[in-house]
């Protein structure tokens, strides 16, 4: 059973989490060992209780999180540190990252975006046994690319990807164009098109069918941005086709 110490100095905000981690698809798997409401507390509890995992707060008295994780890191550098913050800033995010931190999740989140986050964590954990900066970059990159592989019929915004993957929509634009040396947006339409050229290769399907398989808002979208990527439009590379 997986540990978990929670720390923040709203109590509403503590007895929420832990009835997340109470609730029947939960109870089996995670056990909240402790909720403060402060960082040196936290520090303590963490000395005592040894947990997998630390949910906080960053800005709360005496300690705040940021400093309470990195020296409960210090007691055990697998632990899992995720901020749990209504402060949606770049400074945080950035500090997350470079701290090493796994994830931060936005006040109010349901219980439920709570409970994938964790597991997400865990799970990149397992395939990360010594995370340094560039690998969770590699991995957050690599979730945000599976994101738009099965969503790549929906309308996909900068928004809703960085909400998925939990950095700031700022930072993670940045991290994605360092990373990739391509915009999101162009990434974005870069796959549509590919997908788009996969159809028209392999299937008969009407122009109009494959603009929206492949999530495009509109037909004179769809033909400009085949024609930059492709040189031709959809309806041209069809009748080359045939």
């Amino acid at each position: 059973m997986m540990r978990i110490l929670l720390a923040d100095d709203e109590k509403i905000e503590l007895r929420y989490l832990e009835s997340v981690f109470s609730c029947e698809k939960a109870m089996d798997i995670f056990k909240v060992v402790d909720a403060v409401t402060d960082g040196r507390s936290a520090v303590e509890s963490a000395k005592k209780y040894k947990p997998h995992i630390f949910i906080t707060d960053i800005k709360m008295p005496v300690m705040d999180g940021i400093e309470a994780a990195l020296k409960i890191r210090e007691i055990d550098p697998k632990t899992i540190i995720i901020l749990n913050t209504a402060y949606a800033e770049f400074e945080f995010a950035k500090k997350a990252l470079e701290n090493q931190f796994d994830a931060y999740i936005l006040k109010p989140t349901m219980s439920e975006e709570i409970l994938q986050t964790v597991k997400r964590c865990i799970e990149a954990k397992k395939d990360m046994p010594d995370c340094d900066e560039s690998t969770k970059e590699s991995k957050i990159i690599r979730a945000a690319k599976e994101y738009i592989s099965s969503n790549i019929n929906k309308r996909i915004t900068l928004k809703t990807i960085s909400e998925y993957v939990h950095f700031s929509p700022s930072y993670f634009s940045r991290m994605f164009k360092e990373t990739e040396g391509i915009a999101l947006s162009q990434y974005i339409n870069l796959q549509r098109v590919k997908l788009a050229v996969k159809y028209i290769e392999t299937t008969d399907l009407p122009i109009k069918d494959i603009c929206s398989a492949c999530g495009f808002s509109s037909i004179s979208n769809f033909n400009r941005e085949y024609k930059k990527y492709a040189g031709l439009t959809p309806s041209q590379m069809r009748r080359e086709q045939s």
